[in-house]
């Protein structure tokens, strides 16, 4: 796998004018292919995208998606969100109410206008193409900035406000996961999560 760009924030709706000639290439070479020289032979081999990725703000213009605040903000499901006044009692969001029953994935076919996107998005004209799981997850915001931490305090009902949720979990099980993730610890290399991140994950 080889990573071709790292594109700055645009925000104007054009970053496919950095991505489209790359797009275009990559059209070309997952249907004719190229051929490499190695040596005193050569192979005949086909380019495929497997993965677009950024931030969430970044994935969102990757997918023209409405954004998280929308009416369908989640860009992996196709989850309804409601508007409700925040935890804190400050002012209103969107929320997701959440059910047993997960919500459904969205389909290859509603990356191009439906749930929340605006348009076909470029990336769905490739052959490696696959939904939802092509374009990455921002794990700078899923754990950093305390997502996960907010997630675990529902699950073990923690919350600072009562949470009507299903995804609460008993005691002891809460005590076991933790447990698991503290023994984990010694296993992290030295040289990640470093610092008060490192104690915070």
């Amino acid at each position: 796998m080889i990573q071709v760009a790292i594109i700055p924030a645009d925000h104007t709706g054009n970053i496919y004018s950095f991505l489209r000639p790359l797009i275009n290439e990559l059209r070309v070479l997952e249907d004719g292919g190229m051929r490499v020289n190695c040596g005193n032979s050569s192979i005949h081999v086909k380019v495929h995208c497997l993965l677009a990725s950024g931030d969430i703000i970044g994935v969102q213009e990757l997918i023209h998606h409405k954004g998280c605040m929308s009416l369908y903000g989640c860009q992996q499901c196709r989850i309804q969100s409601v508007r409700e006044i925040s935890p804190a009692g400050r002012g209103y969001g969107r929320y997701y109410t959440g059910t047993i029953r997960m919500s459904a994935a969205r389909t290859d076919d509603e990356f191009r206008e439906e749930f929340g996107i605006d348009k076909t998005n470029d990336f769905a004209q490739l052959k490696s193409f696959h939904g939802y799981s092509f374009f990455g997850l921002d794990e700078l915001h899923l754990i950093g900035a305390n997502v996960t931490k907010k997630l675990w305090q529902m699950i073990s009902r923690d919350f600072d406000t009562v949470v009507n949720t299903t995804i609460q979990l008993p005691n002891r099980a809460c005590s076991a996961i933790g447990n698991a993730i503290v023994a984990s610890s010694a296993t992290l290399p030295s040289g990640v999560f470093e610092g008060s991140f490192r104690g915070n994950s």
